[in-house]
Formats: structure tokens, C-alpha cells, sequence
């Protein structure tokens, strides 16, 4: 073991200890016929020992304490259930449950004609049929969604979505485009608004680094909706000031070299997506990953007045031989507590690292949430876009992929900071 690694280690275990947090036991979700991947996470904020996992393609865990044991069911909808699961709590212990779509009378990537927003309000033992968005003839693609809860926000209780939208996946025609849409929700997800184009210009369709991908939002104390997304080597960045109903002119805030679609050895993909997060004071908060001297870095960049001035990026980990990849970032709303989950690759080995900060923090904690690094899936084997991270009260819940076997399964852990 050489120098640098040990280094390494002491840095990540003086930090744990500093940091004094509380491990629960990691849990396995699913199996290895069921190749679950990409999983998204979520903690009933109004019963913290309510919590809910999906995963690739069609697989909804939930469990009533704390994360310790879970009960699974096959997700269904009237509208297909595939990819991209994303889940998210209100204030009200409704959970809205976010995926792709499967268009049975099309073929793959067809089929994903809509984005599908589900509702359960029993955590998740059931779910309604969903409201499907953006039927157009066209693939949609990578959506997110995001509540606003702002006390003084006048439009309190307003559910965001943006998304991708293709005119033909893959396509290496310059006359087919990507571009970002958004709708909104003001009766808690029962129904949409028609969906609008907030980008001011497109992308192509490739699905790599000139196309617009990973658009995100978040929401200002007053209401403010804010977007960004990545394409063309930088993320572009937008703001709304009437509940989503307009939106100004895209602005890029960041560099990001040789772009979101990452090159990682033994990875059949492997992204840098951005997340965009905000606390209760407006505060704004971002993170993504992209090449540096040859090796994948994850980067978080922040702003105090709305998005108009950013910081300088900050690299999270940069003293060693190691790509970082796939970040996602949160914040809780009622600390101030932001963390940002990605993985760590190195001799082929991957190890999942959260990087914290508590309110008024100016240095980043950095622990290692799995208990034993897993192999590298191999070019053969889909790893999915996405893991994900939660934080309640400064309850931390968080869940990955790991390989097992030749196929993949999904862990969990709660981490408590005292």
C-alpha cells in the first residue's frame, strides 16, 4: 500500500471521527436476478421512520423503521413503469414516486413517451395509476421533481419537474435536437401543466456531452424556481420569479471540460451529471463531475444572491489516483446540512464516499458509507445513472449500487450526525 493511499484513509477516518456520526447496518435490496440499479431514496419527513427505495426497472422498497428492514413490491401504472426511478416526500407524508414510461404498443426507446409522476399518501403500500407528462410523439427522458415549501414562498405546496426531450434518441442527424422541459403541479400532483421549453437552444441527440441532460431545480424562499442542467462541456443555469409560468435567458455558470459523459475504465457509462439544491435561506448549491489531469473529480459550486455569482468549484477529492463519479447532492431544510454521495474507483475496486457540511461549515466531512468495496461491473454489466441521498433532520439516508456475482443489487444505510 503506498504512501499516498494511507494518507488517504487517515484523512477519511480522522474526518468520521471529527465528525462523530452513527452508522446503522447497511442493507441489501433485492437480489441478483433482479439486477436492481439506480436507486433513488426518500424519508417521509413527517414520520422519519418511514422511508422509501426504487430502483431499476420496477422494483419500490419500503420500510417503516428507519431503513432496517424493507418490504418489496412490483411498481405498475397505467402508463408502463421503466427507468430513471426518482422519489420525494412533501411536507404532508405524500410521496411522489417519478419514472419513465413504457408505451407497450412501441419499441425501446419509443416506448419512454411520457414522464409518469405516482402518488402514494401510505408510504407506498399503494400507489395511484399517475399522471402521465408530455406525450408529444417524442422520447422523454432523465426527469427530476422538487417541492416548494418555502415559509413566505407564494407559491407554497407547487411541485416541479423538469426533463430531457428527444426528437430521436441517438440520433446523428443535426436536424434532431434535445432541450429541457419543465411543468408544474398546484394541486399535489393530481394533475400538470402543459410542459414548456425552458432551454433557449438545444443540444443534439447522442446522449453524451453536447446533449442537454440532468436538468435539475430547486426553490428560493420567495418562491424563486431555479433550474440547471448540463451539454456542450458547461452547465447552464435559469431562474423563474412566477411559479414556473416564465423563465429568463440560460446562463452557463461553469466550465466543465470534455463534458458530463465521463470515461471511466471498466464501465459500460458513467456520468457527471449536475444537482441543484438550495436551503431554506436561498442559498445555492450544486454539484457535478467532469475530467481533470486526466482523472474524474466531483465538483460542488455554490451561490448566495440567486445564482447571479458563483463560487469557484471546489474539487472534493483531488490527491490521488482515484475517478470520482455520479455525484447527487441534498440538503435538509431544517438544518442547513448539505452532502453530496459519489463513488470512488481505484484498482478496480468501487467504494461509496459522502461528503457533508453542516450549516455555517465551511469544510467538507468526507466518510465511506459501504462496508467492503465491490469489482468494477465490467463494460457487459448497466450500473445505472444515478444513486442518491436523503437528509431529514439530520438523518442521513443513502443508497448505491454494488455488483454481485455477474449482476447488481442495491444497498442502503442511514447515518445519524450527533
Amino acid at each position: 500500500m503506498n504512501s499516498k493511499y494511507i494518507l488517504l484513509i487517515c484523512c477519511i477516518f480522522s474526518s468520521y471521527c471529527k465528525a462523530q456520526v452513527k452508522f446503522e447496518k447497511e442493507v441489501e435490496l433485492g437480489n441478483q436476478l433482479m439486477s436492481c440499479n439506480e436507486p433513488a431514496i426518500t424519508i417521509n419527513p413527517s414520520n422519519t421512520r418511514q422511508q422509501i427505495v426504487a430502483t431499476n426497472t420496477k422494483h419500490v422498497f419500503r420500510s417503516k423503521n428507519n431503513g432496517r428492514k424493507y418490504k418489496h413490491a412490483r411498481a405498475e401504472s397505467q402508463y408502463g413503469v421503466y427507468g430513471d426511478p426518482v422519489l420525494m416526500y412533501d411536507e404532508k407524508g405524500n410521496c411522489y414516486y417519478v419514472h419513465l414510461s413504457e408505451d407497450k404498443t412501441r419499441k425501446w426507446p419509443e416506448s419512454f413517451d411520457r414522464i409518469v409522476v405516482q402518488k402514494s399518501t401510505n408510504n407506498g403500500r399503494t400507489w395511484n395509476q399517475g399522471v402521465g407528462i408530455g406525450k408529444n410523439g417524442k422520447m422523454q427522458d432523465k426527469a427530476w421533481i422538487s417541492f416548494d415549501n418555502g415559509f413566505e414562498s407564494p407559491y407554497k405546496g407547487k411541485i416541479y419537474i423538469t426533463w430531457t426531450q428527444f426528437d430521436k434518441y441517438e440520433s446523428k442527424d443535426s436536424k434532431d435536437s434535445s432541450r429541457i422541459l419543465f411543468a408544474y403541479s398546484a394541486d399535489r400532483a393530481e394533475s400538470f401543466s402543459t410542459p414548456v421549453i425552458i432551454s433557449d437552444f438545444g443540444g443534439d441527440c447522442r446522449d453524451s456531452d453536447s446533449t442537454l441532460e440532468g436538468a435539475t431545480t430547486s426553490t428560493g424562499p420567495k418562491g424563486e424556481v431555479y433550474a440547471l442542467w448540463a451539454g456542450h462541456q458547461q452547465l447552464y443555469f435559469d431562474v423563474s420569479y412566477d411559479g414556473g409560468k416564465t423563465w429568463g435567458k440560460d446562463k452557463s455558470i461553469l466550465k466543465t471540460p470534455k463534458g458530463w459523459d465521463l470515461d471511466t475504465p471498466d464501465f459500460m457509462r458513467t456520468n457527471g451529471l449536475p444537482f441543484l439544491v438550495s436551503n431554506r435561506e436561498g442559498k445555492l448549491m450544486a454539484c457535478t463531475a467532469y475530467e481533470i489531469d486526466g482523472y474524474n473529480r466531483v465538483v460542488v459550486i455554490e451561490s448566495n444572491d440567486g445564482g447571479k455569482n458563483w463560487s469557484l468549484p471546489e474539487v472534493l477529492q483531488k490527491d490521488d489516483s482515484s475517478h470520482y463519479i455520479m455525484p447527487h447532492a441534498f440538503v435538509d431544510k431544517t438544518s442547513g446540512t448539505f452532502a453530496v454521495i459519489y463513488y470512488k474507483i481505484k484498482n478496480k475496486q468501487i467504494n461509496v464516499l459522502l461528503s457533508y457540511k453542516k450549516k455555517d461549515e465551511k469544510s467538507f466531512h468526507t466518510i465511506r458509507l459501504n462496508d467492503h468495496a465491490c469489482i468494477v461491473p465490467g463494460n457487459g454489466v448497466f450500473f445505472g445513472d444515478y444513486i442518491n441521498v436523503c437528509i431529514v433532520n439530520d438523518i442521513i439516508a443513502a443508497t448505491w449500487t454494488e455488483t454481485k456475482g455477474i449482476s447488481t443489487v442495491v444497498k442502503s444505510r442511514r447515518v445519524r450526525l450527533k
